[in-house]
């Protein structure tokens, strides 16, 4: 068991090799199509999935860009990868959310974590923090904003990198479950999700539970929200050539179409840095 996720691919790695060696490849590959991680809050069991899902990494071979995702490899051609720029630009440009969402800009040296970052806006009206708010085996977001008519539900990540991909399952795998909990009577997802608001001492606005949950009436917009990773804090949508990653321009388009096409609708904002 590790306490820390970045460790699960070292700590992984290294009881493959106590089990199989370090010369069979064969064995080797068996032992990891094997593994399972699963995660553990609060001593509770919360969810699992294959080890090798959650590796992805990208690099040029000969010359040429590739990829692995989703346990698949991707060679891209030229034309491909100036594709995903053009469609990674598209989805910046016209899906943007509104800027007054997400206020608070980055300062690395003093919230540097995800989880920093979004507390900043427990304090605020109108602002709800469920990170690490974990019901039935997911995250339904990172920060809940709404007002009179809209309730956006911002995902949040540093760096618009092959992590972006991590993002983008959590966005669609909530969205799934937040449309399959609104079509169902006691919306027992939001009442768990209430309950550890409140164990918590998370700010709720003073919302009752049925109050809490009558926000899920408003109009439902997702949120990917991002920053530069590049020591300057460049815009990624009007300098999408110096952001090099295509597992995050791969993601961001597919994320998008699946989620207009089944769900509700994705903005994106970049979140400023300091």
């Amino acid at each position: 068991m590790v306490q820390d996720r970045n460790e699960i691919y070292d700590a992984v790695l290294r009881r493959a090799v106590e089990i199989t060696g370090e010369n069979d490849r064969f064995k080797f590959m068996v032992f990891l199509q094997g593994v399972k991680i699963a995660c553990y809050l609060d001593k509770k069991f919360t969810i699992s999935s294959n080890f090798l899902f959650h590796i992805s990494t990208e690099f040029n071979y000969n010359g040429k860009p590739v990829f692995l995702v989703d346990t698949k490899w991707f060679h891209l051609r030229d034309s491909f990868v100036e594709d995903l720029k053009i469609n990674t630009a598209h989805v910046l440009n016209s899906y943007p959310a509104p800027s007054e969402i997400l206020d608070v800009a980055w300062d690395k040296t003093v919230l540097r974590t995800e989880g920093a970052y979004n507390l900043e806006y427990n304090p605020k009206d109108n602002y709800i923090v469920l990170d690490t708010v974990i019901a039935d085996n997911i995250e339904l977001c990172d920060i809940i904003y709404y007002n009179d008519e809209e309730i956006y539900l911002i995902h949040v990540k540093y760096g618009f990198q092959s992590m972006m991909r991590e993002l983008t399952n959590q966005v669609t795998i909530s969205a799934r479950r937040l449309r399959e909990t609104l079509g169902t009577k006691d919306k027992r997802l939001l009442e768990d999700i209430y309950r550890q608001l409140i164990n918590k001492g998370y700010n709720i606005n003073n919302l009752t539970l049925d109050e809490f949950k009558s926000l899920f009436n408003k109009r439902k917009k997702y949120v990917i929200a991002f920053t530069s990773h590049l020591k300057k804090d460049l815009e990624v949508k009007s300098n999408i050539d110096k952001f090099s990653s295509n597992i995050a321009r791969f993601s961001l388009i597919q994320c998008s179409s699946e989620m207009r096409a089944n769900y509700y609708d994705l903005l994106t904002y970049q979140i400023p840095r300091v």
